[in-house]
């Protein structure tokens, strides 16, 4: 694999990500599904900066993405964002917490 191609396909899909609104619901899932599928250092710094978004529907669809990869990164974030009043914004935490390994069984 050539990681040109690698960081040229995730800035295509922040594109898209970022038109969001246009997007169908099923788009918006491939596209965060991809998203996710990269978890490289230039996938997480790209979604760090769009829970900062002023659109609602692209901050939850980076905080999805976010909120289930279990990095020292993303923790911040999403812990903050499990005390938003928004109870959709909670669900999507719980939801990609539910994910992350028990450290417990480390």
């Amino acid at each position: 694999s050539h990681p040109e191609l690698s960081v040229s396909l995730i800035m295509r899909l922040f594109e898209r990500l970022d038109g969001i609104a246009e997007e169908t619901p099923e788009a918006r899932t491939k596209i965060v599904a991809a998203l996710f599928n990269a978890r490289t250092a230039a996938t997480i710094d790209g979604l760090l900066e769009r829970v900062e978004s002023s659109d609602a529907a692209l901050r939850k669809a980076a905080l999805s993405v976010l909120a289930s990869i279990d990095s020292p990164r993303t923790l911040p974030v999403v812990t903050e964002a499990s005390a938003n009043p928004d109870l959709e914004v909670r669900r999507i935490v719980v939801a990609g917490l539910a994910s992350w390994p028990d450290s417990r069984h480390k």
